[in-house]
């Protein structure tokens, strides 16, 4: 069901969360064309990357996974998919609670740049044992760059707008049996839910609240007993929304927003600042380079 006012929403229930997980190495990391306002220069060339340093920071945030225990698993960087290493948007794994297996939602990606590279993904869910689903192709999804999972809801948090179609939602609900909130996104840089939208933990989440509908700002106000606002420049010059909550208390995120790492700290959170300048170029930064798995 697509969710609409307050007494819509489903109670607490505990489902299963990912633990693990996965990230593609940027070995042909580049930017080769433009498919949203970061990768051009302000004088319209391609914003294009420092590869031996974009090397190292992926390295950094690597190590810090390993670093808080966390068992990461890697894909291996292919030629020709320069935007492989953001792995958040080719998929959406979930636990299917009517199977008792991991399953995962692949994505129809908008960009005709990134379509090539879910079949990548898709063998290596299907290697792995996952049940595989699919949306009518009608529909664009981009996997968790735009669908969250709550943490302690049967409920979905669905960005739409520049990437995934509204319309898919339904879908997406029936194949999960999880409820869903639109949030329609409103500005051009915020293009996916994870640059303007994150789940910290059940209770917190970060949001910049100028780059999305109103009635999706106040559901959010609604469900989360605290929600850290991020400012619009700091958000689009420094992806603050595009953090991590790893666990209950570590957030990982870019280096460099004094602001909002004093809030992060102030609601209790260890932070782990990381340096991902190159990644921001192309419109990513901790949260797109990974995704969470079984």
């Amino acid at each position: 069901m697509i969710i609409e006012t307050l007494d819509q929403i489903p109670p607490l229930h505990q489902t299963r969360l990912p633990s693990k997980i996965l990230m593609a190495n940027p070995e042909y990391y580049d930017i080769l064309y433009a498919i949203n306002p970061y990768m051009k220069t302000a004088d319209g060339h391609l914003n294009k990357p420092n590869k031996e340093l974009a090397q190292i920071q992926w390295k950094a945030v690597y190590d810090k996974y390993l670093e808080l225990g966390f068992n990461v698993k890697i894909l291996q960087g292919l030629e020709g998919y320069p935007d492989f290493v953001f792995c958040a948007n080719q998929s959406f794994p979930f636990w299917n609670q009517k199977t008792n297996r991991a399953a995962v939602i692949i994505s129809n990606m908008r960009s005709d740049f990134r379509k090539e590279e879910v079949r990548i993904f898709e063998n290596w869910y299907e290697n792995q044992g996952y049940e595989i689903y699919h949306v009518s192709e009608k529909f664009s999804f981009e996997g968790n760059g735009d669908a969250f999972k709550h943490p302690d809801r049967p409920l979905i948090w669905g960005g739409c707008g520049p990437r995934t179609d509204p319309g898919v939602y339904n879908e997406i609900s029936e194949i999960t049996g999880w409820d869903v909130i639109l949030v329609p996104l409103t500005r051009p840089e915020f293009y996916h839910l994870d640059t303007c939208f994150s789940i910290i933990d059940s209770k917190t989440a970060v949001v910049q609240p100028d780059a999305m509908a109103p009635q999706a700002m106040k559901l959010i106000r609604s469900v989360f007993e605290n929600v850290i606002e991020t400012g619009l420049e700091e958000c689009s010059k420094s992806f603050t929304a595009n953090c991590h909550g790893a666990n209950d208390h570590d957030v990982l995120l870019q280096r460099g927003n004094a602001d909002f790492e004093k809030k992060l700290l102030k609601n209790g959170f260890n932070v782990h600042a990381l340096d991902t300048s190159e990644f921001l170029k192309s419109g990513g930064s901790v949260f797109c380079m990974k995704m969470m798995v079984f």
